[in-house]
Order: structure tokens, then sequence, then C-alpha cells
């Protein structure tokens, strides 16, 4: 092994598994269909390939055979016995009738009758445990995670996918639990809550408490949780609106300064990305930098992240504040995006492709000049990708930019007045509606995740500039929402050290101000 320290922590997992799988082959001999004891696992249809197949599988296993079982008994003695020994016991028609001392059009009409029968109790029968019991109690769970995550094993999404996973921590988002209470809890086998307790204890979502108590070790929000956070958040959101409301005509005024009307960008469309990205969710961050950079613990699987889990009961908020952008040491490409707009994918400028954008931020040119000013091979197929995707236009043989673009200079004009209005918004609303949380989490019981509060403190913030964008709406300073929008909405491109489009000052400056980012190649 290249690490020969990991090899018991691995030999441990492997053993556990193992037995696991001989439990589970164990259970399945004693399977009973009616009075027929099947002794032999090659016998039994419901052994599966795969001797590591989930609980899942094992649970809605269960539930079909108590679903054969009943089908069985109500079939009756005759054709009861008549199925098992045609399918289980591979007897001919003729063995059968034989064995029974009866003709073998009987047979015959015995088993059409009993596979009759067995096919209409089992279309009726439940899929799964849910369906036979309705709604379940505790609904799953949606995730979130702040950092990176890796491709491990311990990825905090897969120790989390299972529905049998996801119950388990719903019973210990606060209260410690032992394995039995939580097995009675979800209605499965002590033995699968173990296998999945183990694996969560591994990857840091779960940690182990007074013996042989366990209780979830990240932030699991339930209904009453997201209900007293979204009020909170709410009110936050308004009063950031309210403080970017009486700044708007400053910041137009600013927008009007810059080129972008003669390059026909109207403030009625360019607001979406000044007022709803620039103002309500990257000026704020740059203003508010302690809260949006928490240092993040480093996992198992190598990575530095935080966790976050919530109950699909509570619909997510329609607004949200979504900055997506992709860049390089020359500039980049970003785009607005919440649920509340629906806009089609389109292809995103990559960093083959986003050189012939940078190369149209000054001005229409023709496909010779792009190919020379950015050496591109196959500058034809990049432009046609481009124009494709909506991010440029062709008029002629002139290729043009079909999204404002951003340069030093309409940043000189626009960044200054920006955080100027932004450090107002987080002096006079964020800072005060933020110092009540720690109160807030403890009364919601998360007293046990106070060294995480600042993580959530963070994670909140981002939805508190969703409720601020919604607010605007509200207020009709964004004007009405397309009820489809083109691929390229609220999108734009920039060239050179534009802090403008930053959500951290000190990452900019490393970025633009000290040389190459470490992300690209040499």
């Amino acid at each position: 092994m290249k690490e020969p320290g990991r090899f018991w922590g691995w030999f441990e997992t492997l053993a556990h598994r193992v037995c696991l799988g001989w439990r589970r082959r164990e259970q399945r001999r004693q399977l009973i269909l009616g009075g027929l004891c099947i002794e032999d696992e090659r016998e039994d249809p419901s052994v599966a390939p795969d001797p590591f197949s989930g609980p899942e599988e094992a649970l809605l296993e269960a539930e079909r055979r108590k679903g054969i079982q009943k089908a069985l008994r109500n079939l009756g003695e005759q054709g009861r016995k008549a199925l098992e020994m045609f399918y289980l016991d591979g007897l001919s028609v003729q063995e059968i009738a034989g064995r029974l001392r009866v003709p073998e059009n009987t047979i015959k009409q015995r088993l059409y009758s009993g596979r009759l029968g067995l096919r209409e109790e089992l279309i009726t029968m439940p899929e799964t445990a849910e369906e036979r019991q309705g709604a379940p109690e505790n609904p799953p769970l949606r995730f979130s995670l702040c950092g990176e995550k890796g491709n491990a094993s311990c990825n905090p999404f897969t120790l989390t996918r299972s529905l049998l996973a996801q119950q388990v921590l719903i019973q210990i988002a606060r209260s410690p639990k032992a394995e039995g209470e939580m097995a009675s809890a979800v209605g499965a086998d002590r033995i699968y809550v173990a296998d999945h307790l183990s694996d969560l204890v591994k990857g840091e979502l779960v940690r182990q408490v007074d013996g042989d108590r366990y209780v979830a070790d990240f932030f699991i929000l339930q209904k009453e949780d997201q209900e007293s956070l979204h009020g909170w958040m709410r009110g936050i959101g308004r009063r950031d609106a309210e403080i970017i409301a009486g700044h708007i005509p400053e910041a137009r005024g600013a927008f009007v300064r810059c080129p972008f009307e003669a390059q026909g960008f109207e403030w009625e469309d360019m607001r979406w990305i000044v007022v709803a990205v620039f103002l309500a969710n990257l000026g704020i961050r740059r203003a508010h930098p302690e809260v949006y950079t928490v240092r993040r613990p480093i996992r198992p699987d190598g990575n530095r992240w935080f966790f976050f889990g919530q109950t699909c009961d509570v619909p997510k908020p329609k607004w949200v504040a979504g900055c997506n952008s992709s860049y390089d040491e020359l500039g980049g490409v970003g785009h607005f995006w919440t649920p509340a707009v629906t806009k089609p994918w389109v292809f995103g400028p990559d960093r083959r492709t986003r050189p012939a954008l940078y190369a149209l931020v000054d001005g229409p040119k023709d496909l010779k000049t792009i190919e020379g000013e950015t050496g591109l091979e196959d500058a034809r197929t990049v432009a046609a990708e481009m124009v494709a995707a909506g991010y440029v236009v062709q008029e002629g043989d002139q290729l043009r930019l079909a999204v404002p673009a951003f340069t030093e200079a309409e940043d000189r004009t626009l960044c200054p007045v920006v955080d100027r209005i932004c450090r107002e918004v987080v002096e006079q609303s964020r800072k005060p509606g933020l110092q009540g949380l720690d109160d807030l989490l403890d009364d919601l019981g998360f007293e046990g995740l106070r060294p995480q509060y600042p993580a959530m403190r963070g994670f909140l913030s981002s939805d508190i500039s969703g409720y601020c964008i919604e607010a605007l709406v509200e207020m009709g300073h964004l004007g009405t929402p397309p009820a489809e929008a083109p691929g390229t909405w609220a999108c734009w491109v920039w060239k050179g050290g534009v802090e403008l489009v930053s959500w951290d000052a000190a990452e900019f400056r490393r970025i633009y101000h000290t040389g190459r980012p470490p992300w690209l190649p040499d």
C-alpha cells in the first residue's frame, strides 16, 4: 500500500461490510414462503447479485417479502402448494399431478389461478414503506456546501445520499441518540444504522458523545428552524433594500457616465447587474469580508468545507443572489441567476473561448483581426460557438459583443459609488441585524454547534441578499422580471483588473497585482 498507516482503517471497514453481507445472507436463508423454508440461498430469488446492497434495498425487499407472503396465504392451500412445487421445487406439471394424485389439467388450472391471484395481490402492494404508511414523518434533506469537495468516499454529498442516512441525521440533528433509539425511530435494523453511522463519523458529519450516543456535527435546519430564520432574514434584507433604494439615483448617475448606453445597453436592463449583483451582493461581500472569509477546517476528503442541511418541507426562496463566473488572469465572464427568472442554459465561455470575447471589449472586429490579436488557431469555430451561445452578434463581416463589458475605466467610475453605498448597508443594516443571530441559534437548540456559528452567519448572509433583491423587486426598483429570459440575460464580460466584479478585495489584489493565480497552468 502507498500509505501503510491507513491499512487498519481500510481493513476494519472491509471486515464490517463482509460481516454485514454475511448477516444479510443468513437472514435470507430464513425466508419463509407459506410453509416452505428455503435453506440454500441459490434457491432464493430475492438474493441480490451485490452482497453489499444498501439498507434501502433491504427495507424494500422486506416490504415485498411481506407482500408475497400475504399474497400466497390469500391463494389458499391448493394454489400455494402448486406454485411452490412448480416454481421453487422445479417440478413439472406431470410430477406435481403425480405427487398430489390429481389430474394434470387440475394442476394447470391451479397454476393459472394462482398466478392470476398472485399478480392481483402484488399489483396493489406498495413499492415502499413510505407508500404503505403514507408520507414519511421525517422528509428527506437537501444539502449545501461552502468550500471545495473531493471525489473521495468521504465526500459529504456521497455520505448523505441515501434515504436512511438522511433519516438518521434528522433524528440526531440536535439531540444525541444511541444506535438502538435511531433504529427504532426510522424502522431499520440496527446493523444498517451502525453501518451509516460509522461512515458519517469518519466523514466528520456526526460525532460520538457520552460513550454510545451520536449527534450531527453540522447544521440541519428543520421546518420550524427555517421558518424562524427566513422571517429574520427577510427583515434584514428589506432594510438593506431600503438603504440601496435611496441611493439608486446615485448608482444610475455613475452608470450614465460610462459608455454602456452608447453601446446599446440601457439602464432598464443593466440594473439587474448594477443593482441586483454589484449592490445587493458583491459590494456587500467586499464591505463585510469577515462574514464571508471564515477559515474552513480541513476534512477527511482532503478539502476544506462547511456542510449544511435543510429539510425539504419548506420551499426554497424564490429570489436568490446567484452570481457565477469563470475567469483567468486576463478577465472573465459572469452572470446573475435566480429561480424567480427562467432562462435556458447556454454554453459558457471557457479558457479556450474567452480570448475572443476579450478581443471584442474595445469594439466590433472582423474574424481576421480577432485571430491576429488572440492567436486562436480555431478562431472561426470559437466565434461560431460564441454567436450560437448569444455572447456575440455577427453583422456582416463584423463581430460585436451582445453583452456589456466592464474594463478598468468603468470600474474607476462605478466601483467607488458601489462600495460607498454598500459600506452604509453593512454598517446600518447587516452588522446590527447579524448581532442577534447567535441568540436565535441558541434559542433554536443549536448551542452544541457554537464553533460553527461564524460559518452559518456567512451561509445565511447570502440568503439575506436574496431577500434584499426580492424587496427591491417589490418596491419596483428592478422593473418587472422577465417571464422567460434569454440565456445571456444579466450576463457580462470584464477585461483586466475590475474590482467591481470581485467579492473579495484581498483575493482580487492577489490575482491582478501579484502575478498569476495558482490555478492557472504554467
